[in-house]
This record gives C-alpha cells, sequence and structure tokens, in this order.
C-alpha cells in the first residue's frame, strides 16, 4: 500500500481516483479535506472522486457529500465498483479468502467480510440503474486514457556484473554446449539437438535470461539479494540418467 509521500516522486503520468474512508460516524467535508487537498497538489488536472455503491443504508448521503466535494474542489466524480468476484455468488469464496489472509476463521468476530455481495460485475443496463448517467460518462473519459498493454513491460533486474566479454546468454550457450559434449561424448544426436536449440531460442523469446534498464543480461556468477532480488543468477544443474 502507497503513502502520499511515496507519490512525491514519478507520479507525473499517473491518474488518481480518491475512494473514501467513510467514518462509523459523522459526514463532513471538513473530514476529507487533508487528504483531498494533498492529493490535488500533486495530481492537479490527474484526480477524480470515485463512489462506490454498494446498497448501504448511506449510500444517499455519501452521494449528496461526494457531490459537494467535488464542487468544492472542482474535481469531476465518476463511478466505481471495487469489484472483487465477477458473479455474486463467488462471495463466499471472496469471504474464505479473505479470511485466509487475516488468518481467522468465517465466524470470528474480526473477519474482514464485506456485509453484502454487491461487489461483483454489472451489466450495462443495471450500472445505469445504479448510477448517474453523468458518473458513467466520466468513468468512460477515464478508461478511454488508460492505454496500458503489457506487451510494453518485460522483466528488469537491477545492475549486475557478467562474466567478463560474455553476455548471460553467451554464457548459458557455453554451458550448454559443454554438458553436451559431456552427455554425449561422440556426438549429439539430430533430435536432442533440435530440441535444445528450441529451448535456447524459447528463452531469448520469453526473456527469461532478465535484463535491467540498461541492457546488462543476468549474470552468470552467484549476486546474492542486490537489493531485495534475493539470488539473482542463471541456474545450472547437472542431471544424471541411469
Amino acid at each position: 500500500m502507497l503513502a502520499l509521500q511515496d507519490l512525491e516522486q514519478n507520479s507525473g503520468e499517473l491518474l488518481a481516483l480518491w475512494i473514501p474512508r467513510w467514518p462509523a460516524q459523522g459526514m463532513s467535508e471538513s473530514v476529507f479535506a487533508d487528504e483531498i487537498e494533498a492529493l490535488c497538489e500533486r495530481f492537479t488536472s490527474r484526480l477524480w472522486l470515485a463512489w462506490e455503491r454498494h446498497l448501504h443504508p448511506q449510500d444517499d448521503e455519501r452521494l449528496d457529500l461526494m457531490q459537494r466535494l467535488s464542487r468544492r474542489y472542482n474535481l469531476p466524480l465518476l463511478a466505481a465498483g471495487d469489484v472483487h468476484y465477477h458473479v455474486r455468488e463467488r462471495q463466499r469464496l471472496q469471504d474464505v479468502m479473505a479470511c485466509v489472509r487475516a488468518r481467522c476463521s468465517l465466524h470470528d468476530a474480526r473477519a474482514p467480510l464485506f456485509p453484502n455481495g454487491e461487489r461483483h460485475l454489472r451489466n450495462l443496463a443495471n450500472l445505469q440503474r445504479f448510477y448517474p448517467p453523468e458518473l458513467l460518462h466520466e468513468t468512460l473519459s477515464v478508461a478511454e486514457r488508460c492505454t496500458f498493454d503489457f506487451s510494453q513491460i518485460q522483466y528488469s533486474y537491477p545492475h549486475e556484473l557478467v562474466p567478463q566479454g560474455l553476455d548471460a546468454g553467451q554464457h548459458l550457450r557455453n554451458l550448454t554446449e559443454a554438458g553436451i559434449r559431456w552427455r554425449w561424448p561422440k556426438g549429439i544426436p539430430e533430435k536432442p539437438r533440435r530440441d535444445i536449440e528450441k529451448e535456447l531460442k524459447l528463452i531469448e523469446e520469453l526473456k527469461v535470461r532478465a535484463k535491467n534498464r540498461i541492457g546488462q543480461r543476468q549474470p552468470a556468477e552467484p549476486s546474492w539479494n542486490p537489493p531485495g532480488y534475493m539470488r539473482n543468477v542463471i541456474e545450472a544443474v547437472r542431471v544424471e540418467v541411469t
């Protein structure tokens, strides 16, 4: 979980949705003022207020407060769902997983369970019945700005030392060839060679041999726990088949 100080730097492209943590008692604008003002300083035009509706007895009062905050800080208000499962029937599984995480039983008074089964995906018709149209429109506006795709990322490791004159791929190839000579001293048969070349190509394509942001490959020499990454090295394992 991030704290506000974590957002001091490198938040220039982030979009922020503020979701209130509703107090047990009292519901005034002043309760949330410090938090919203701190976010406004960091996100300016990239901040939205998000209203989640879960059929709480105070839904109307909460929406009214969110609308007042929206006007007070000149921030757009959108609809959000806090979705935890795809259909209502999966709430029981969600309850079990929440208790496993909290290390308590379903019957424990401290169990972090939701009061109802409303945190599921909804079709468009239900969303239109649930939320004011202007909030749904603003949600779509934010969604259109979210263009991230998993193809944009790859494994990224911190700076590591690599064998002199080699990168991790070259060293992996050398280790493989050494293993081939040990396993087949009279020459490797065609099928194992084909399979090995296929695996090496797959490793390269999937970037299993990770590289860092400056293009250096994962090392062949062990480096223990570089900035929290634990043991970082290509692992060579000799297997004897009898």
